[in-house]
Parts: C-alpha cells; sequence; structure tokens
C-alpha cells in the first residue's frame, strides 16, 4: 500500500509530486473498437499527484466540498471541468504559481507558464500505464492485472468511495488510477480523434480536438452503473466488463449527483510542483 501519512495541503503537495519521464508509447488498445486504432504518442516530461485531489485539500483552497461521500481524505467529488480547472489556478495561486488558465466568460484558455494544470488524456494514460517504466507491457489495470490490489470498484467497494492511497500504487508510485472515481482530462472528447492521430503517425503532446461539446474523463469509479478502471483504454460504457479500462465523456458542466463521481489529478511541466 501508500498510505497517505499526511493529509494533502497547500504546504505539502510539492512533497508528492512524482517526475514522469516523457517518452512514446503506443496509445488506445483492441478491446473495444472506439479504442482504435492503436497510435503512437510522444509526451515531453511532466510531473504528478500521487494520489486524486483529496476533499481536504480542496475544501482548503476553495471554501467548500461538494462530495457526496465525506472524508477529509477521500478524494473529492461532484465537481464539473470548471470546478477542476479553477481549482488548479487557486492551487497556483496559493503556491506563488503564475495560473495556467484564463476564463473568458465560459471560455477557457491556457496561459502556460508554470502552474498547476489538467493532465491531457496522453498524459494521463502514459501515467497510469507506468510511463518508461512499463513500456511494452499490457496489464489491464493502472499497475496489476489484478483490480482488487489496485482499485476500488463495484465488488470491493461496497458502493463508496474510500480514502486515497489505500491500495496498490503503479510503478511511477500513482494509486487511484484505476477506480475509486473519475477523473478530468484537459481534452475535448470526439469519437474520430484516435483514427487523427494514427493519420499523424506520432504526434507530439496531443491536446485533444480543439473544440466540442464534452470532455474526457478516465479512470473508472466505485460503483456499479460506471464499474471501475485502468488506464482508460475503452471508449464504451459496457455494464458486463467490470474493471475494464475505459475512456468516457461527459458534458464538462454536468455537475456529478451521488451515481457518478469525478475527480482530478493535476499535475505541471517537469521540475514544477503539481497535484
Amino acid at each position: 500500500m501508500s498510505v497517505l501519512h499526511s493529509s494533502l495541503s497547500v504546504d505539502n503537495i510539492a512533497d508528492h509530486m512524482v517526475p514522469i519521464e516523457g517518452g512514446t508509447f503506443e496509445m488506445g488498445g483492441d478491446r473495444s473498437d472506439r479504442e482504435k486504432p492503436v497510435h503512437k504518442v510522444s509526451l515531453s516530461s511532466f510531473e504528478m499527484c500521487v494520489y486524486p485531489v483529496t476533499q481536504g485539500l480542496y475544501e482548503e483552497l476553495m471554501g467548500e466540498n461538494p462530495s457526496f461521500f465525506s472524508g477529509s481524505d477521500r478524494p473529492v467529488e461532484c465537481v464539473n471541468w470548471y470546478d477542476a480547472v479553477r481549482f488548479c489556478n487557486a492551487l497556483s495561486e496559493a503556491t506563488s504559481y503564475d495560473p495556467y488558465y484564463e476564463f473568458l466568460g465560459d471560455e477557457v484558455r491556457v496561459n502556460g507558464g508554470n502552474g498547476y494544470r489538467l493532465p491531457s488524456e496522453a498524459e494521463w494514460e502514459y501515467a497510469a500505464r507506468g510511463g518508461r517504466y512499463e513500456i511494452g507491457k499490457d496489464l489491464i489495470y493502472a499497475g496489476s492485472d489484478r483490480l482488487d490490489s489496485v482499485g476500488w470498484y463495484d465488488e470491493n467497494s461496497q458502493s463508496s468511495t474510500w480514502p486515497v492511497g489505500l491500495k496498490l500504487p503503479n510503478a511511477l508510485g500513482l494509486c487511484d488510477m484505476s477506480g475509486n472515481v473519475w477523473e478530468w482530462c484537459w481534452d475535448w472528447y470526439r469519437t474520430s480523434y484516435y483514427e487523427e492521430l494514427h493519420a499523424s503517425d506520432m504526434f507530439p503532446d496531443p491536446l485533444g480536438p480543439e473544440s466540442g461539446t464534452s470532455r474526457v474523463v478516465r479512470g473508472g469509479s466505485c460503483l456499479p452503473f460506471s464499474s471501475c478502471f485502468a488506464f482508460g483504454l475503452l471508449f464504451c460504457w459496457p455494464s458486463e466488463n467490470h474493471g475494464r479500462t475505459r475512456r468516457r465523456n461527459w458534458q464538462k458542466n454536468w455537475r456529478m449527483d451521488q451515481k457518478y463521481f469525478l475527480d482530478f489529478q493535476p499535475l505541471a511541466t517537469l521540475g514544477l510542483p503539481h497535484i
């Protein structure tokens, strides 16, 4: 286990960031038509927080806790995509970094710089797969072929979220990438996007389509309907594939109710802190 020994806070968040060396990997898979075709993606180095954002950290920064299941060390849930982006900016400001995003009404633009941000879908999958440590392997879940050892899902969660870090981490030391709560990514969702990347041969640091109506979420959750999943390979939502990795899209401004849960694991460029 990678038990959380001290609750995440603004003061210690930098201590929980993991440097992830960039590289080239094959993204996607063959478990579903919606995860095809497999395509090569090249990523620069970045850092990611060991854990999803906890309720304690979210409330410390945002002054509220929208979660259905209460617990300081449980992942925050019932947050929409805009909530996640605003949190990233708030964390940047609280730690003396420049906000990564700019809000223009409902539009969010990237300022760049050294602030915290959401992972791209490609970064999320690369990190969940274990980065360079696991290149060439095809584990079903983030860190193992045995879901029970790395994730909370419908058969072991008692239909509840659990405190972060109670399951085994993956090769990078990242916890809860499979199950517990779905996680927001930066990317807009488009069904044909993998085809477009495949046609480009090898695309560096992809950030998803330029526009859309919904954003990508990855990782699965603890609940029976959404099941639980690993590095997010499948785009489908078949109820019979319990524990499989999946990719899913949600309306970016839809606040989840008690049936679905969304969280995020912010990151930044290598050399900067992240959550």
